[in-house]
């Protein structure tokens, strides 16, 4: 039953990772835009190092999700410790940037996602998502027996949340965009 835990947890941070650099590639220029309001140091490359994130952030989710759906747990502790920086430097540049009082989007989810303005709440997701990721492989360690899939079962789920979690604002901001999408005009619907 651990190990179905473990598995879940990666599941999540994989596939947040996976749906946010999907999202980073259908709008490079969002997050070149994001990269440069982060004010990283000029030595970075600001057109590379976006190409270069959504690269990264698809791979850490396969090997991530990979490694845990078949239990490869050398490649789990790697994964894990890999999403765990990524997540850890993720939240320090949010904790920098509302500290300094910016007013930018970081376009994690694609520009239409409901972040608007970063807060120490988002630090403090990308803070539980590092701590999630170096998590889940010693509880995976711990109990090995079950079987691929219980595991594929956990993945599954956990897509389905972070599917849902990353729809929600959307789905709340199409319901407050337009809240009467069917409105009766002279006895017809408009």
């Amino acid at each position: 039953m651990i190990a179905v835990v473990a598995t879940f947890v990666a599941g999540v941070v994989g596939f947040t990772l996976l749906l946010a650099a999907l999202s980073k590639a259908l709008d490079r220029r969002a997050v070149e835009v994001a990269i440069q309001n982060f004010a990283l140091p000029d030595i970075l490359d600001r057109h590379v190092s976006a190409r270069r994130l959504v690269y990264l952030e698809l791979a850490l989710a396969l090997v991530l999700l990979a490694s845990a759906v078949t239990n490869a747990t050398g490649m789990w502790y790697l994964a894990g410790s890999a999403c765990f920086v990524v997540f850890a430097a993720f939240a320090l540049g949010i904790v920098r940037a509302t500290w300094l009082g910016s007013d930018f989007s970081c376009s994690c989810f694609g520009p239409s996602h409901e972040i608007k303005t970063l807060s120490y709440w988002h630090a403090a997701r990308a803070g539980a998502l590092a701590a999630l990721a170096l998590g889940s492989a010693p509880l995976a360690a711990a109990q090995a027996t079950t079987s691929t899939s219980e595991r594929l079962e956990a993945a599954a789920f956990a897509a389905f949340l972070v599917c849902a979690a990353v729809a929600a604002p959307g789905i709340r901001f199409l319901r407050t965009a337009n809240p009467a999408p069917f409105v009766v005009a002279q006895g017809g619907i408009a």
